[in-house]
């Protein structure tokens, strides 16, 4: 009998060994479950932002977009401009040039209309 009592003690241990290893399993099973879940959040958190970003990114490129062109046609009156000036100048210095011409023509003839009297 008394080895019977060991007998059941040993198996009372051993079960109760195994029922919290049991316990300890399913305990780790549910912090696996729980740890899955909070990777799941994290990664719907940043396709969230992802989506978010594109939409920045996308509207950053389109005013780099838009601001390359402006500069562009900037660079082109510019250019025109330039042109246009330079003509002017051309002009101005003609015109400075034909009154030069006309005022000491009228000087010459008012000097010697005056001469002749």
């Amino acid at each position: 009998e008394e080895e019977r009592k060991r007998e059941l003690h040993q198996q009372t241990m051993q079960a109760q060994f195994e029922t919290e290893q049991y316990e300890d399993r399913a305990a780790q099973v549910q912090q696996i479950e729980s740890d899955i879940l909070e990777i799941n959040e994290i990664f719907r958190d940043l396709g969230a932002l992802v989506h978010e970003q594109g939409a920045l990114v996308d509207n950053i490129e389109e005013h780099i977009e838009t601001g390359h062109h402006q500069v562009e046609e900037g660079n082109r009156q510019l250019s025109k401009a330039a042109f246009y000036q330079k003509k002017a100048r051309k002009k101005m210095c003609c015109l400075v040039i034909i009154l030069l011409v006309v005022a000491v023509a009228l000087f010459l003839i008012i000097y010697f209309s005056v001469k002749k009297k």
